[in-house]
């Protein structure tokens, strides 16, 4: 796999003799090409050839703001864009995702994935430094607080690896006992 994918990157590249700077993580190279995606999610394709200058970002977490604080403006840019529109009726919960312990490589290049066991099932997808957890299917015979915990440390390893901060999830605004899980684990609504 690419040692670059997921890293954090500045590249100033060059269009029509303008300098232009763009700051994302590898989500793809090829010999002319690096696709980016920046910490809002959008995705922007430099062109090899254009790049006049790169190096690697550290990561650094402190400087990154609580989730709780994203204005709701942002959040719904983004929800729009890798999720769905917020529909009357729902609402969105976002938290901070726990540290992990040392480096953590993923084992693929996918921006998404599916996770699924006897107990629940979720679509996971990565925007910038933000994880969305989707599409939530929880057993009847599971343990709600049990599975969701369960749900959140998996998707927090897989999202961590690939730089992401942050995780919201929508729910319906009927649906208490979830968000009551949910704030558990730290969630809070927006």
């Amino acid at each position: 796999m690419d040692p670059w994918l997921f890293r954090r990157i500045s590249v100033r590249h060059l269009i029509d003799g303008d300098a232009f700077d763009v700051i994302g993580r590898v989500i793809a190279r090829t010999d002319t090409d690096v696709t980016l995606m920046r910490r809002d999610g959008r995705v922007e394709v430099v062109h090899v050839a254009a790049i006049a200058a790169a190096r690697e970002v550290p990561e650094d977490d402190g400087r990154h703001r609580a989730a709780h604080l994203v204005s709701i403006e942002s959040l719904t840019a983004m929800l729009e864009r890798v999720s769905r529109p917020l529909a009357t009726g729902q609402r969105v919960l976002v938290a901070d995702l726990p540290q992990v312990q040392g480096r953590h490589t993923p084992n693929d290049a996918n921006i998404q994935t599916h996770v699924e066991n006897p107990h629940l099932s979720a679509q996971l997808t990565l925007c910038g430094d933000w994880l969305a957890i989707d599409s939530i299917r929880i057993a009847p015979s599971a343990n709600r607080s049990s599975a969701c915990r369960d749900l959140f440390d998996v998707a927090s390893t897989w999202a961590r690896a690939r730089g992401a901060v942050h995780a919201w999830m929508i729910t319906d605004e009927s649906d208490n006992e979830l968000a009551t899980d949910l704030r558990a684990l730290g969630f809070v609504e927006v």
